[in-house]
């Protein structure tokens, strides 16, 4: 039996991930974004809309890509969740949001053109 290739597809997995997370910026206060707006939905259910003043951008939550804005995000784990919102020609937006059990939360970012 050869465990070569197993373990080297297990090591390219584990780089992947690590990269994702090195792409997490350490917490802070001033990092974290705070919904425009709350509704209650089911009491088990999570979730998010993402909108920005630029149609089009690329969501990343927690390192891994979601969609382009506008976005809604469903059946997340309630938790904090770090935020990267990305547009060619623009500067990326990093925020920590917080996901609730039985909360559609509404959070909505400008993004501010890149000077050359």
């Amino acid at each position: 039996m050869n465990l070569k290739k197993p373990f080297f597809v297990l090591f390219l997995l584990s780089a992947q991930a690590l990269l994702s997370f090195a792409q997490i910026a350490p917490f802070s206060d001033d990092m974290v974004a705070e919904a425009d707006s709350k509704t209650p939905i089911e009491e088990n259910q999570t979730a998010i809309i993402l909108r920005t003043d630029r149609r089009k951008a690329s969501v990343y939550l927690n390192g891994t890509y979601k969609g382009l804005t506008p976005l809604a995000v469903t059946n997340l784990a309630p938790g904090s969740y770090f935020l990267r919102i990305e547009k060619n020609g623009f500067a990326p937006v990093e925020n920590y949001i917080t996901v609730e059990t039985g909360i559609s939360s509404s959070f909505y970012f400008v993004l501010e053109y890149l000077h050359n």
